[in-house]
């Protein structure tokens, strides 16, 4: 039988084992910045867990979802364009 943790601002019960390994936009960021050597697999794997969350019920894990994957566009379309830059003007 799993724990049932209330939210007193939602006012919704969500079982423990959906918030063990929910990862949040502050832990995504900081795996960003542990994992520069690897990236493009850390970003990856953050994608693949993004869309299972965006896929569940739970409003409130979609709208973590849309903020992960709104910050992971970002800072890859601001990646491209510092790339494409050109300094020599």
């Amino acid at each position: 039988m799993s724990t049932i943790i209330v939210f007193p601002s939602a006012r919704k019960t969500r079982p423990l084992a959906s918030l063990m390994w929910e990862r949040t936009l502050q832990d995504l960021i900081r795996g960003l910045r542990a994992n520069k050597k690897d990236e493009a697999k850390f970003i990856a794997q953050a994608v693949d867990e993004i869309r299972r969350e965006i896929k569940n019920k739970d409003m409130e894990l979609k709208a973590g979802a849309v903020l992960k994957l709104t910050y992971v566009s970002h800072s890859a379309s601001q990646k491209s364009t510092f790339l494409n830059c050109d300094y020599r003007s």
